[in-house]
């Protein structure tokens, strides 16, 4: 099983269900939930004065 995945992330955090498009029909293919959270990463950058 090949695994062709392009992901949309939501701007918010929660629970969300996934889809696959099946390539010869067009259908949306329900595949499961998955739950996105965002988490605060520090970064290393200088704030451009």
């Amino acid at each position: 099983m090949t695994t062709d995945l392009n992901f949309d992330l939501p701007q918010e955090p929660g629970i969300y269900k996934i889809y696959r498009r099946d390539k010869t029909t067009g259908e949306r293919i329900y595949v499961g939930t998955a739950e996105v959270e965002f988490t605060p990463v520090a970064s290393n950058k200088k704030p451009i004065i």
